[in-house]
Formats: structure tokens, C-alpha cells, sequence
């Protein structure tokens, strides 16, 4: 079994050093590596004289899709919301897509930490928010990650300590007053509704495509640390979905936490896959 992951890690990390790294790809290049990566695991289990064979690479989106329809047949939709986002729904989209994934950017946790980042650095050269000197650590970028904002928005304590924490761990900003600390949380907090309201148009313009929110239940599954472990980005969420739909029908679509994480699904479609049945020596 050692030996096996060892094979397998080899041959992920090979094609994650050709490719799958970087965060501009096009389809087209999704595609390529991932076929390559599953003719190299293929040769890895063959070369270890496993009897397996790797038929197709699910993302995790589709995976959590496919556990939550496995769960609840009204799943119509799959969303990730961590350092990267995705979904995933039951129709295939015909939409043309760009390259540049400006909307992902705009509710990643990749990027959330970014964009309150370039907001700060505006306001310390604009209005000396942070003193007379720009902090050079503020020019850094991804210098501030989604955690750490999360951290700053979340501080409920009344002169704002953890957000003065992290200013002086991450920028250097080992003075700061409260008014400057207030307005940083602030921001912290405009940026989260944006990215959190963007993400619940998402949510409710898929289920409106399949057009099933005046006259069907819909359930939308959404996984990642950004939804699971950031509670105000997803009350806002919440809010957002329930705000565009209204109250005639803001019960019809529920939005909630992945049945057991996207592996489940992965396992199901894997079984649902499988031909020859396992027989007691195999097992």
C-alpha cells in the first residue's frame, strides 16, 4: 500500500508541476493534464501490478454534487467556496467562459484577503490611514490571507485587539488607533457581503436556468472552509438567497452543508461505475 501512494503522489506531483499550479487555465488545459495525470496513475497501478484502472478524475464539485443528489434527489447544485470556487449543477452549460475568472476572484478565499489588502494600501496612500508612511509590507501581495481577515472582521472586542494583532503581524503596523482598526473591520465586512451576495446571485441564477424556483423544491449543497468555517460570509450568503427570492419563494431553495464532503460523492459515482462485482480474495 506504501509503495502504491508513493506512485500515485509521484505522478500528481509531476503534473501539477506542468500545469495544474497555475490559476489562469482554460478549459482546453484542464483537460490535457488531467488526462495526462490519469494515464501516468494508470501506469503507476500497472507497473505495481494492481488490478485497478482509473476510468475518470472527478472534481470535488461534481463529486459533492453527486453526494448530495445520492442524499436528496432535489440537489440541483454543487458549490465549493474555499481558496477557489466552483459548481457545479445538473444541465451542462452551453455559456461561453473566459479565461480571466474575474467572478471567481471577486468571492474566492484566494482573493478576499487580496482585494481588502489593495483597499488598505489605497486608503494608507490616499488618506494616511496607517501614518505618513505607506507600511512597505502593505505593498506585498497576498500578503493578508483569508483567515486573517476572517480573523479582523470577527473581533467583536470593543478596542479591536485582534485586528490590531494581526496589522502588526502581517504589515508591520505596530501602531494603529482605533479609529484606524474600526474602519479596517469595516472594510473586511464590505468586501465579505460583496463576495458572499455575488456568491447567492450565483446560487439563485443556477437555480433560476433550471428553472425550478416558482414550482419545484431545490436543494444547493455548498462545501469549503470559506462557507463551513467563515460564519458571517455565510449568513450573508443565507440572507442574499432568501433577499432575491423573496418571501413567496425563498422556501423553495435550501442552501446547505455537503453530505460528508466530496470524497462520498466520488465513492458513489465510483460504485455506480463499477462492472464486475469484488470477489472474497479481493476484498
Amino acid at each position: 500500500m506504501e509503495q502504491l501512494w508513493t506512485a500515485i503522489g509521484g505522478a500528481w506531483r509531476l503534473r501539477f508541476q506542468h500545469g495544474l499550479m497555475r490559476w489562469n487555465h482554460s478549459r482546453e488545459e484542464i483537460t490535457m493534464v488531467r488526462k495526462g495525470l490519469m494515464k501516468d496513475l494508470n501506469q503507476a497501478l500497472k507497473n505495481l501490478g494492481t488490478k485497478m484502472h482509473i476510468f475518470a478524475l472527478v472534481d470535488e464539485t461534481i463529486g459533492g454534487l453527486a453526494g448530495g443528489r445520492y442524499y436528496n434527489r432535489d440537489c440541483v447544485a454543487a458549490i465549493t467556496l474555499a481558496m477557489r470556487t466552483n459548481a457545479a449543477y445538473t444541465e451542462p452549460s452551453e455559456d461561453p467562459y473566459s479565461t480571466e475568472m474575474i467572478f471567481e476572484k471577486l468571492i474566492s478565499g484566494m482573493y478576499l484577503g487580496e482585494i481588502v489588502r489593495l483597499v488598505l494600501l489605497k486608503l494608507a496612500q490616499e488618506t494616511g490611514l496607517f501614518g505618513g508612511k505607506v507600511p512597505p509590507n502593505l505593498i506585498i501581495p497576498y500578503a493578508l490571507s483569508s483567515p486573517d481577515m476572517a480573523a479582523m472582521h470577527q473581533d467583536t472586542s470593543e478596542d479591536r485587539e485582534i485586528v490590531g494583532e494581526v496589522l502588526n503581524e502581517i504589515f508591520g503596523i505596530d501602531k494603529s488607533s482605533l479609529l484606524a482598526r474600526k474602519l479596517v473591520a469595516e472594510v473586511c465586512d464590505i468586501v465579505t457581503e460583496r463576495g458572499a451576495r455575488l456568491a447567492g446571485a450565483g446560487i439563485v441564477g443556477i437555480v433560476k436556468k433550471l428553472d425550478r424556483i416558482e414550482n419545484r423544491k431545490s436543494v444547493v449543497t455548498v462545501e469549503g472552509g470559506l462557507y463551513e468555517h467563515y460564519r458571517i460570509f455565510r449568513n450573508y450568503l443565507h440572507s442574499s438567497v432568501w433577499q432575491m427570492l423573496g418571501k413567496d419563494f425563498s422556501d423553495n431553495v435550501t442552501v446547505e452543508h455537503s453530505h460528508g464532503g466530496t470524497g462520498t460523492g466520488a465513492l458513489f459515482l465510483a460504485a455506480a461505475h463499477t462492472h464486475k462485482p469484488l470477489s472474497s480474495d479481493s476484498l
